[in-house]
């Protein structure tokens, strides 16, 4: 819900500034939805780059991003404490 209410705000500003500069209406409409997706994009990549943050620990040895539950290092082969 705050997705859509957060996007839908700033793409209506962001239709209401493209309606000003622009000569025809298709035009902004094209612009407000190709602006809406790339925000809509961009929030749904935020997100998950939190969700894995919250899934990760780093490594004890060479402190590199690792799964929290791993046992031992991907990238240097350092055993880790679960």
């Amino acid at each position: 819900m705050g997705l859509a209410a957060g996007a839908f705000g700033w793409a209506l500003m962001i239709w209401l500034a493209s309606q000003f500069f622009s000569f025809s209406l298709g035009i902004g409409v094209v612009i407000w939805v190709v602006l809406v997706g790339i925000m809509v994009v961009a929030d749904a990549s935020k997100n998950q780059q939190k969700a894995e943050a919250q899934d990760s620990k780093k490594c004890v040895a060479c402190a590199e991003l690792i799964k929290r539950d791993a046992r031992k290092c991907k990238h240097c082969g350092e055993p880790q404490s679960v």
